[in-house]
């Protein structure tokens, strides 16, 4: 059996527990970094959700006013492809979010289909 001498052992735990110390400080600034990051992520998409918008209602303000050209009926079926598209390429079809999403879409584009019909 090996001889240990009390002093190298109170060092080595001491080491230890620095180690941990630093590795746990480690860890709590990586999820502060993270959290950070997805607070800012969100501020951002709030703020852009805002700019759509407020350019949705002055783009429309700007149609009535004849400066801006209304959608062709090309353009409103380029969108409307590119909608059914999007809905056939969506995954997460179990999710009720995602369900209620592509039903509205769906049913929007059944209106552009009855009104195009008729």
């Amino acid at each position: 059996m090996i001889n240990r001498d009390p002093l190298d052992e109170i060092c080595e735990d001491i080491l230890r527990l620095a180690t941990y110390s630093v590795r746990i400080l480690e860890i709590r600034i990586y999820f502060t970094v993270m959290r950070t990051k997805f607070a800012a992520e969100s501020i951002l998409s709030k703020i852009v959700y805002c700019a759509q918008i407020a350019w949705s209602y002055v783009e429309e303000r700007l149609m009535l006013c004849g400066i801006l050209p209304y959608p062709t009926a090309e353009e409103v079926a380029a969108s409307c492809e590119q909608l059914r598209l999007k809905i056939a390429e969506t995954q997460y079809d179990d999710h009720p979010g995602v369900l209620a999403s592509k039903k509205q879409a769906q049913a929007v584009l059944d209106a552009y289909d009855k009104r195009k019909a008729s």
